[in-house]
This record gives C-alpha cells, structure tokens and sequence, in this order.
C-alpha cells in the first residue's frame, strides 16, 4: 500500500523546477527536496518531447542530483489505425497530455532498466551518456547528438521562413490586387493559407 501510495503522490504531486529569475538552479531544488521528502523525482533528461523516431542528447544535470537513479524506458503506443504522432515539432506538453485522455486506446510500457556496478563512479556527462545509450538500445531507436537547444533553433527557424513565405505571398497578391490594403491580405492569407 505504501508503495502505491508515493507513486501516486508522485505522479499526482509536481515540483517544479523550471529556472527562473533570481531562483535557485533546479538541481538546488531537486537536491533540497530529495533532502526533506522521502518522495522521489522524475526527470526528463531529454527535455522536451519527442516523436519516438530517435533519442535526443541527455542533459547531464538530472545526474547530478542524486547518485541514487532508477532508469525507465516509457514507450507510449497507438492502435495502428490511430497512427499520428504523440508529439510532434510544435506541440505542447498540454497538447500531448490531451492526446492522451482523448484517443480511444494508449499502451504504455515501462521497463526498469539496471545501471551496472561502476554508476557511482561516473561523472554526471558519463552517466548520461550511458544512460542515452541504454534506452536507445531498449527502444530500438538512434540516439541523436541534437539537443533540446537544437530542437528549440530548428522551430525558430521553421517559424522565420513561414514569415518569410507568408510576406512573399503578400507580394504577390498585392501585385495582383492593388486596391486591396495589404494588412486585409495578411489576414486572409493567415487565416485560409490560399
């Protein structure tokens, strides 16, 4: 019972850990809690979410925290005939959680993987490398050398070119329609993508 009870607190209860001005660092706080709770943490060494096609660069600092770690493999699947992506470049972790409690059928997996007798003597790049390593060899997934940086880079630039397409599509209509005021184009263009 007890058991049952922590996971629940943790999947239910969250610390967040998320830096901000003039807070301490997250692994401050993760260690801080780690300190006075006896309930444990879970990160994202990802850090963002992924589509499942390959395994971003591990962050090293949730290795840091504490040299006692459990690793998991969470592999979330679909019925085949509901084949979109749980998570794709632009979405959101409220979008994905929706996703979820609105499709008919998920089948989540969970594998508890070791991590051998040498941990506690790796440093935290080492670890989580290692551990990188590990989940992608369980998937059957590439792990990536991209990071969530990389990630939040391509979106940017994927955002510039579609203002750059959008204001070149605002030309051409204005060359076309000349009468028509220009902000009037934007809009429609914005809105129907024609």
């Amino acid at each position: 019972w007890y058991q049952r009870r922590v996971r629940v607190r943790l999947v239910v209860g969250s610390l967040d850990m998320t830096p901000r001005h003039e807070a301490p660092p997250p692994t401050a706080v993760a260690k801080t809690h780690l300190d006075n709770s006896d309930v444990p943490i879970l990160t994202l060494p990802e850090q963002i979410m992924t589509n499942g096609r390959g395994l971003l660069k591990f962050a090293s600092w949730p290795f840091s925290i504490s040299p006692d770690v459990q690793i998991a493999c969470v592999e979330v699947k679909r019925l085949h005939f509901l084949s979109p992506n749980l998570s794709h470049v632009f979405s959101s972790s409220t979008s994905d959680f929706f996703w979820c409690l609105f499709s008919p059928a998920h089948f989540a997996t969970i594998r508890f993987l070791s991590v051998g007798e040498d941990w506690k003597d790796r440093n935290p790049e080492q670890k989580a490398s290692f551990t990188q390593s590990l989940i992608s060899n369980e998937l059957g997934v590439p792990a990536l050398k991209l990071t969530c940086h990389d990630v939040s880079e391509h979106k940017k630039s994927l955002v510039k070119e579609q203002v750059i397409d959008l204001d070149s599509l605002v030309r051409q209509v204005v060359e076309v329609l000349p009468n028509i005021p220009e902000s009037e184009i934007r809009a429609d263009l914005m809105r129907t993508r024609d």
